[in-house]
């Protein structure tokens, strides 16, 4: 939903999953190229789902973690936002987790015989680091609009997964 209200107000979205809105599919080349481009301050966006398959704070001090987080300390100079998801929010390495803003813990309110079921969102400033007391409710039907635009069911490519098929494309 934010990555289309994103696209919306004018931004060049990127995305490590498939969204069904104009965008630039993101794998870690074209993620850290971008930090690379001369300094380009269009606006941007970068989506990534399972964000712990390539910020992993296990592999922290492995130069994938350190150009990931060179990436990271750029974004803003560059007007990236970056927008991510995870099941494993211990598993985030330090790099992102440094500069995320505000954090999000989602859960279902049960449905009630008269009520529709409600998506509730608690809200966090920073990374988890203090309760806002605040939580946006979405009732279902109106999340419902956003689920075609994107497919939650396709994995995620590992940094492992992706450097695997980096070398047999090199060999062929």
């Amino acid at each position: 939903m934010i990555g289309y209200l994103e696209f919306l107000s004018g931004r060049k979205i990127y995305a490590n999953y498939p969204i069904y809105f104009p965008h630039t599919p993101l794998d870690i080349e074209n993620l850290l190229s971008i930090q690379n481009m001369e300094m380009d301050t269009a606006p941007k966006t970068v989506l990534i789902q399972e964000a712990s398959k390539w910020f992993d704070s296990r592999r922290s001090g492995r130069k994938e973690n350190v150009m990931l987080t060179s990436f990271t300390g750029q974004s803003g100079k560059r007007e990236i936002d970056i927008y991510y998801d995870d099941q494993f929010m211990t598993r985030i390495d330090s790099g992102l987790r440094d500069i995320t803003e505000v954090s999000y813990i989602s859960d279902v309110v049960p449905k009630h015989p008269q009520k529709p079921i409600v998506f509730r969102y608690s809200q966090f400033a920073g990374y988890f680091r203090a309760d806002m007391n605040k939580s946006i409710k979405l009732p279902a039907f109106y999340m419902e609009q956003y689920y075609s635009m994107y497919d939650t069911r396709k994995p995620t490519e590992s940094l492992e997964s992706m450097k695997d098929s980096d070398k047999k494309s090199k060999k062929a």
